[in-house]
């Protein structure tokens, strides 16, 4: 039987805070974060609220860092967070987050998460219009890059986002 509510899986960092490296946290079930002092376990649970629309510059505070969200975690064009979840009725998609170097932006996409469309055989990362590309080309439906606006109206499916077409479609 499908479930019956979204659900968010797992989230991939790529090439984020920890430089060259992907992981993923899964989220299916019981997850516990182990390391030192320093060991990105706090970083890692910051990530969480951004996919259910908290804004980043409320994540990253400049008094917490020296440097705002993007920075600290999307420091690099290969830099990328993926939302991997689940809609009612077992449909898979992602949501992707980067930074164009001025700020976050959100793209949705219609399908699972598959790192041969974000890591090259030499390990290294595709960019995002390289992964948006491939998605395309295998059919995926992909949303236009969102700001954290629009994203939020989406993602919390706020009544304010209907009167724009996009979002509207997006939240149906």
């Amino acid at each position: 039987m499908a479930q019956q509510a979204y659900t968010l899986l797992r989230i991939i960092i790529i090439d984020s805070f920890w430089q060259g490296q992907v992981n993923e946290l899964s989220l299916t079930g019981h997850t516990q974060l182990e390391g030192t002092n320093g060991a990105g376990k706090t970083s890692l649970m910051r990530l969480l609220p951004l996919f259910y629309g908290m804004r980043p510059s409320d994540i990253v505070s400049k008094v917490d860092q020296a440097r705002n969200f993007a920075d600290y975690y999307l420091p690099r064009d290969s830099s990328m967070l993926v939302y991997e979840y689940q809609r009612p009725h077992g449909q898979t998609c992602m949501m992707l987050a980067s930074s164009d170097g001025r700020g976050v932006h959100f793209k949705f996409i219609d399908g699972a998460y598959d790192s041969q469309y974000f890591i090259a055989d030499d390990g290294k990362t595709y960019s995002i219009a390289e992964v948006d590309r491939s998605y395309r080309a295998i059919g995926c439906d992909r949303s236009s890059f969102l700001g954290i606006d629009k994203y939020r109206q989406v993602i919390q499916n706020l009544r304010s986002g209907r009167k724009h077409k996009e979002i509207r479609i997006l939240q149906n």
